[in-house]
């Protein structure tokens, strides 16, 4: 049984004359032998071909001869293919044709060569055109267009890459007409028209914010591009993360005697947070720290009081921050904190993307100007 196994392939193939005979003729130079094992080398076309044989029977011949090696004496056969270099004057070959020196002809000489393709001007020509058609489309190609080439009866496998890009080239141009309309339209856009835009500057949906942006900023006919989009969203952003700014960075701005406004302390609110980890980790580290002492709550109402200052749970916490800071509190400073926190709990309430595109518009920074002058 076992035996019938073993042979059972072997039977089958012989049966039915299936067995495979993929050999041919080889002709070239013995450039190796050992015994029936022999190793020919032939040019082909500027490519080199070694050919190592398996023989059913030993050749007589010498290393270095012409040899011919009938199918019928191969019993195994690798191919190894090796382009030959071609050692061209590149400068030279593109003054003689006429060609621009530049790296791009440089490369389309190089391609060419490895390719075994003739070097003439119109093949590096054909060969650049094909290139920029290429990136024309692959830097074009989305989802929606690949549907609108199928539609017009493009055929990717067999059309040509000239003809794929002129009529990507085309979809584009009319995507870019009806852009141009929703541009110069008078009316608010809806959010349909936005994602429309938006899809064109980031070329994939976003989100509803995005289009707010975008909504607001073609309501003031500010350039509705991805600069400022970004920049409304910035401003709307940092100002919405400062609704639960800490009364530390109020302090840390009046200490630094910096400008009071939405870059200033969005800077403070997360450079102070930072700073009291990186105090904490160098203090478990090297046990050498200042240790803050926190003040009691008779301090901190006998400061008030001596003030007269109300003992409200705000005002407590306020002079709190300014004892654990280690600055001297008077009245007038404490007033001032106050009114920055007021001004900037007004501006939260009252901004949006609407009224933040519009003071864009007027060449205002929402970021850097000062808070007061934003609700005044």
């Amino acid at each position: 049984m076992e035996l019938m196994s073993t042979n059972l392939n072997e039977n089958v193939i012989d049966s039915y004359i299936l067995r495979p005979n993929f050999f041919y003729n080889v002709e070239g130079t013995l450039v190796a032998k050992e015994g029936k094992k022999v190793k020919i080398e032939k040019n082909v076309e500027h490519i080199k071909v070694t050919y190592s044989l398996r023989l059913l029977d030993e050749i007589d011949a010498q290393v270095g001869e012409k040899v011919a090696i009938s199918k019928d004496n191969i019993s195994s056969m690798k191919i190894d293919k090796q382009k030959e270099k071609i050692n061209i004057n590149v400068s030279e070959t593109i003054r003689k044709l006429g060609l621009e020196d530049t790296e791009e002809v440089r490369s389309a000489i190089e391609h060419l060569i490895e390719c075994g393709i003739p070097i003439n001007r119109e093949n590096i020509e054909s060969f650049l055109a094909s290139k920029a058609y290429l990136k024309e489309i692959v830097e074009g190609l989305d989802f929606d267009s690949c549907i609108k080439l199928i539609e017009r009866n493009i055929d990717f496998e067999k059309d040509s890459l000239q003809k794929i890009a002129e009529t990507l080239k085309e979809i584009k141009d009319l995507k870019k007409t009806s852009l141009k309309n929703l541009f110069s339209l008078n009316r608010s856009l809806s959010y349909e028209e936005a994602e429309a835009i938006a899809e064109e500057i980031y070329n994939r949906k976003m989100g509803k914010d995005v289009y707010d942006a975008i909504i607001a900023l073609h309501k003031e006919r500010l350039p509705v591009n991805k600069e400022n989009i970004e920049k409304l969203l910035e401003v709307v952003n940092k100002l919405y993360d400062l609704k639960d700014c800490g009364d530390e960075v109020f302090v840390k701005t009046l200490v630094e005697e910096a400008p009071v406004n939405i870059e200033t302390l969005y800077k403070f609110k997360y450079s102070y947070k930072w700073g009291r980890i990186d105090e904490n980790i160098t203090g478990s580290l090297y046990e050498q720290f200042t240790v803050v002492k926190e003040p009691s709550i008779e301090d901190i109402l006998n400061m008030l009081k001596n003030l007269n200052i109300d003992n409200s749970q705000e005002n407590i916490q306020l002079a709190r921050e300014f004892l654990l800071a280690g600055v001297h509190m008077n009245r007038a400073d404490f007033e001032k904190i106050k009114l920055m926190k007021e001004e900037l709990r007004e501006l939260i309430a009252i901004a949006n993307k609407e009224n933040m595109a519009s003071l864009l518009k007027e060449g205002v920074d929402p970021l850097t100007e000062d808070i007061s002058d934003l609700v005044s």
